[in-house]
This record gives structure tokens, sequence and C-alpha cells, in this order.
């Protein structure tokens, strides 16, 4: 594990392939747009260990309440295209925007969003 002021890298060997998987949060302070952005980038390279070509999948899953204070709460989700992105959506259906204020509270306003593209590179390792 590599941790950095921006990122955190994860390596990992699953059998003859090895994973590097890379949490990008660009919170630069010289740049108050990208400060103010609360957004993270995952990101992951697969390649074999063995020099011998394999097939790999990798698998991303979250689920609703990842954007809820409590697993009540009511959400809505959605999905989106653009030419080339596959994107979800899902947050609370109240969205109650600095509405709450306690210790140890989520924030239960805003949308979690995936996006990928819709072109999946097929490559070997």
């Amino acid at each position: 594990m590599e941790i950095t002021a921006t990122r955190t890298i994860y390596n990992f060997q699953a059998g003859k392939v090895d994973l590097k998987l890379t949490f990008t949060s660009p919170l630069l302070m010289d740049d108050l747009n990208l400060l103010a952005r609360p957004v993270s980038y995952i990101t992951y390279q697969v390649k074999a260990n063995d020099g011998k070509q394999h097939a790999v999948k990798v698998f991303l899953s979250a689920a609703s309440n990842i954007a809820v204070y409590k697993p009540s709460q009511e959400v809505v989700a959605k999905k989106y295209e653009t030419d080339k992105l596959a994107i979800l959506k899902t947050g609370t259906v109240e969205q109650p925007i600095l509405q709450k204020g306690a210790d140890d509270m989520r924030i239960d306003w805003g949308y979690f969003y995936v996006a990928a593209p819709k072109k999946i590179s097929r490559s070997s390792l």
C-alpha cells in the first residue's frame, strides 16, 4: 500500500495476475474548484506475473446505501449515457442539504455517481 496526499494505491496478487488499484482525490490546495469537488477516481491495472496470457474481469460493486445516513431512507437511482460513458447515479429522495448536524453524522444529501467507458478494451495480459 502507498499513501500520498492525493492518492492511495493498493497492490494485490490473485494467483498469476497482479492488480494495482488506485484511488485518486485531486484535492489540490491551489485550485479551489478541485478542492471543493468531492470526487474520487478509481483506476486499476492488471498484469500477468507469470509471463502468460490470462482472461481477467474486474468487478466494482456499490449499494445505494453508500449515499444515505440511515438504511431506512428512501433512495432513487437513475441511469444516464453519453457518447462514451455509461453513468449510474443514486442518492436520497429527500436531499436535506445542510439540514442536520450532530456528532458521527453522515452526509445524506448529494449523489453517488459511477461512470465507466461504454467500450471496454479487451486486451490480453
